[in-house]
């Protein structure tokens, strides 16, 4: 039996005089006693660590639960309760089999794998006898989705993206850019938006039409999670080629006469690198266009109208 094991059942029994009994050890407070291993004391748990304790006051037990055992036995679900009195240890639901592995391997090292080339790996458990479990949920050596991303126009000739890095990355070396032109329709060209809202001196973006084939800007994968892009939004881009998206609106709600919307319009997305060279699927795009504002309240007061809404996550907003 482990010293360390023995102070830990000495200290968490003081502390607690619940534990205390006629036939139980004298010990003045405060003060520090080797009671392990007992003389003739049977099996005790073996050295180990990040296991749990804690203590029933009404048995007078000591209960240990969990944690790594140092050269075998069941790990991570042993359980043993120590008298106090006796610094008697009992084995609860002993279980043998399988028999332990120090920590409890849960991990696998692969060093077979090639430059661009995704692997699917699953696990199932195995009992002493050979028979397997069901399969676990796939794992892959490609980087999961940028979920994140934002674009801020900073000027009529720069656009600069930031997004957040994905969740358990580690092996994410950079990102890649991409870009694709957006059609859209102004307020002033969509009939049912033009009845409900004054029109504006300056058309505003109503509804996007079509999106066009994205192109990579980035020959490399670039590090950070951040870019900036020189293009010019002073004038709309036509759509060449067949689009990636498209939205069909009806021809009556269409005004061919409403002033369009005045500035090029761009969507971007990112994809994630690993070490590997494998590249994750594409982030949600993100387009140069405000976002909508969100969580809008209203509040009357007698005459007026008191608005609350939450500022938009978007920067670059004036």
């Amino acid at each position: 039996m482990s010293e360390f094991i023995g102070v830990c059942a000495f200290v968490l029994a003081a502390a607690l005089p619940a534990a205390a009994s006629d036939d139980g050890p004298e010990q003045a407070p405060n003060t520090w006693v080797k009671r392990s291993p007992g003389p003739g004391a049977p099996v005790s748990p073996r050295m180990g660590y990040e296991s749990s304790w804690g203590y029933d006051p009404r048995a007078h037990a000591l209960i240990r639960w969990g944690g790594h055992n140092q050269g075998g036995g069941e790990q991570n679900a042993e359980t043993w309760t120590l008298d106090p009195r006796t610094w008697r240890w009992t084995l609860k639901e002993p279980n043998d089999a399988p028999p332990g592995v120090c920590c409890a391997q849960t991990t696998y090292e692969d060093r077979g794998l090639r430059r661009g080339i995704i692997a699917h790996y699953t696990v199932q458990a195995e009992d002493a006898d050979g028979h397997r479990g069901p399969a676990s949920a796939r794992a892959r050596t490609q980087p999961r989705v940028v979920e994140d991303i934002a674009a801020a126009v900073r000027s009529a000739s720069e656009v600069e993206l930031t997004w957040t890095p994905p969740p358990e990355g580690r092996d994410v070396v950079g990102y890649h850019v991409e870009r694709a032109p957006v059609e859209v329709l102004s307020e002033d060209q969509l009939i049912p938006q033009s009845r409900r809202t004054p029109p504006l001196s300056e058309p505003s973006a109503g509804a996007l039409r079509r999106i066009g084939a994205f192109v990579r800007l980035t020959d490399g994968p670039v590090r950070g999670p951040r870019y900036a892009d020189a293009i010019d939004l002073s004038r709309p881009r036509p759509i060449a080629g067949p689009p990636a998206w498209e939205r069909r609106i009806p021809p009556e709600q269409l005004d061919e006469r409403g002033r369009p919307y005045r500035w090029a319009v761009f969507a971007y997305r990112v994809r994630a690198v690993n070490a590997l060279g494998v590249e994750g699927g594409p982030s949600p795009y993100a387009l140069t266009l405000p976002a909508a504002p969100q969580h809008l309240f209203a509040r009357e007061r007698g005459g007026a109208c008191d608005l609350r809404w939450a500022e938009s996550r978007a920067p670059g907003l004036t």
